[in-house]
C-alpha cells in the first residue's frame, strides 16, 4: 500500500474498512488503526478528499408541497408525502454512506465518493 501506483480506489477501500474495524476494536486498536490510516493519507494525497468533503445540503426538487393533489384528497397527500420520505438507495443525502462494505471488488464498493466519518467519529469519542 506504500507504493503511488496502487490506484486510489483500492487504498480508499482498504482505509474505508480499516476505519470501520477500528470502530469496533480495543482503544489500543483503534489508536493503531488510526494511525495507519493517517500514514495512507499521507501517502495517497488524493484520498484527503475523504476528510474534507462538505456534507451534501438538501436534496433539490423533493416534494414538499402541502398543496393538495389533482383529485385534492388528503390520502393521495399522505400517500404522496410518505413516498417523497422513504430513502432511495441511489440518492446521496445528510447521513447516507455510499461505500458498500459487502463488495468484494474495491472498484465497485464507493469508497472514494465517502467520506470518512468513522475517523471523526473516533477522534469525538
Amino acid at each position: 500500500l506504500s507504493s503511488s501506483l496502487i490506484p486510489a480506489y483500492t487504498v480508499a477501500a482498504f482505509v474505508k474498512r480499516f476505519a470501520r474495524l477500528a470502530l469496533g476494536a480495543s482503544p489500543a486498536g483503534a489508536m493503531i488503526a488510526i494511525a495507519f490510516i493517517h500514514n495512507l493519507l499521507r501517502r495517497h494525497p488524493a484520498l484527503n478528499v475523504m476528510l474534507r468533503r462538505p456534507h451534501p445540503g438538501p436534496r433539490s426538487g423533493s416534494n414538499t408541497s402541502t398543496e393538495p393533489s389533482s383529485n385534492g384528497s388528503a390520502a393521495s397527500i399522505t400517500r404522496l408525502s410518505a413516498e417523497s420520505a422513504q430513502p432511495s438507495p441511489s440518492l446521496s443525502g445528510p447521513g447516507v454512506d455510499p461505500y458498500d462494505e459487502a463488495e468484494a471488488d474495491p472498484a465497485k464498493s464507493r469508497a472514494v465518493e465517502s467520506f470518512l466519518w468513522e475517523v471523526e467519529a473516533l477522534r469525538n469519542h
